[in-house]
């Protein structure tokens, strides 16, 4: 396949991924032209064959572009830190204004609920235990059987990973 007919391949198959200003994120690049220049003449220019305009729009984004898409994400961080801490300020500042009394008042009583909540936390905590328990003990007596009853069922079990053997063929 000779170069302008892998142009009009590789044209053909990114058109749909170029971006509406063009393909400024696609470089013809020749590898091989390259290297050549570069063999006979270290000092020799690149230009032709696709590696300035690779390393220009790399550059351009590793500069300018990547920075700023890490600021905008660095920005939404904050702005998101920013909403928490201000919706925690809001809940708070009320509080503010309560006598100490009122305040031990509403934490006494609140108390009950949490300690509902704690009584739910531990029935459910010893229930999973109590399952887990269960369930290992029950898989442990099955391969204990399974390991324990292959001395009878080996046979069953393996009947079709068995070769055939003819017992004329045998002998």
């Amino acid at each position: 396949m000779h170069i302008p007919k892998i142009r009009q391949v590789f044209q053909a198959n990114l058109k749909p991924d170029l971006t509406p200003e063009g393909d400024r994120r696609i470089f013809e690049v020749s590898a091989l032209t390259a290297l050549r220049r570069k063999i006979k003449d270290r000092a020799a220019s690149l230009s032709g064959t696709g590696f300035p305009e690779f390393l220009n729009a790399l550059d351009n984004f590793l500069n300018q572009e990547k920075a700023i898409a890490e600021f905008k994400q660095a920005y939404q961080v904050t702005q998101r830190v920013s909403h928490h801490l201000e919706q925690t300020i809001n809940r708070r500042i009320p509080l503010l204004d309560e006598t100490i009394v009122n305040l031990k008042q509403k934490i006494a009583d609140i108390t009950p609920e949490f300690d509902q909540l704690q009584t739910i936390k531990t029935n459910f905590q010893q229930e999973i235990e109590e399952i887990k328990q269960q369930e290992s003990q029950a898989i442990a007596n099955s391969f204990a059987d399974y390991i324990m009853s292959l001395e009878t069922t080996f046979a069953a079990d393996f009947l079709d990973s068995q070769p055939e053997i003819n017992y004329n063929d045998f002998l």
